[in-house]
């Protein structure tokens, strides 16, 4: 009996994490998409997986302006605020600055979800 009470308990435990893992990558997702055409040049991230449960930050590299980038995702935020789309178990972030490296953007995506 306290066996089975034992696996129900890390069971639900379990269930509780991989349920609040994949609605935070969907809150992600929705809020912070990646640029369009931009290139991941770096990830970092410290639970199971990116853009999921803990906290992730993501660079992208884009030919794009800042100022074309910045438009983006004001409007794709706009766009959310429009549809009163809540901003459900995720905190999220995006920067755009001039890349020092060439021509164009580096667009720099945070999250933290549940810890």
């Amino acid at each position: 009996m306290v066996l089975i009470l034992i696996f129900a308990s890390f069971a639900c435990i379990g269930s509780i994490v991989l349920v609040g893992d994949f609605q935070c990558s969907s809150d992600i997702e929705a809020w912070i998409p990646f640029y369009p055409n931009g290139e991941v040049i770096s990830v970092e991230y410290d639970f199971i997986r990116m853009r999921a449960w803990g906290n992730t930050q993501t660079i992208q590299a884009s030919s794009d302006d800042v100022e074309t980038a910045k438009q983006f995702y004001r409007d794709h935020i706009l766009k959310l605020f429009d549809e009163e789309r809540s901003r459900g178990l995720a905190s999220t972030n995006w920067t755009v600055e001039p890349n020092p490296d060439t021509d164009g953007s580096l667009i720099i995506l945070t999250s933290s979800c549940g810890m």
